[in-house]
């Protein structure tokens, strides 16, 4: 199988952008795990969208009812950057009690995948892990 010399060219900046998107995820979850919440916001764009739905045991058949519609139901997430720093400013007074004493946090980031690229835009699917230990009061 020969390979042209676009191809290879190719290819090899889309392995370099997988790497600096595994890399940029990787950061994120580090600053996450050692609680560096500031450095963390200052990382996510101003237009970012952060939505989790609500997942259902469906019937087979019924799989487009698992997760729970954005805009008529409602979500374990969803808020913008403004809301997530607000919850930074609330742990960095030293007074939220949801968090006293603070939690043991690890993520472990998977399965990463560029969808798309769009001039400066990528549209990247992953997944995590977030084990959560937090000691009694």
């Amino acid at each position: 199988m020969a390979f042209s010399l676009d191809t290879m060219e190719q290819t090899l900046e889309r392995l370099l952008l997988e790497r600096e998107i595994e890399q940029f995820l990787y950061n994120e979850a580090e600053l996450l795990d050692e609680r560096r919440f500031s450095e963390w916001i200052d990382l996510i764009a101003d237009d970012m969208h952060y939505h989790m739905p609500i997942r259902r045991n469906v019937k087979f058949g019924e799989h487009h009812r698992e997760n729970s519609d954005s805009d008529s139901e409602i979500s374990w997430f969803d808020e913008g950057k403004e809301t997530l720093a607000g919850r930074v400013r609330q742990i960095n007074t030293g007074i939220h009690w949801c968090e006293e004493p603070f939690s043991r946090v690890r993520h472990l980031v998977s399965n990463i995948q560029v969808d798309s690229v769009d001039g400066d835009e990528v549209r990247v699917r992953s997944r995590f892990y977030r084990i959560h230990q937090q000691a009694r009061r």
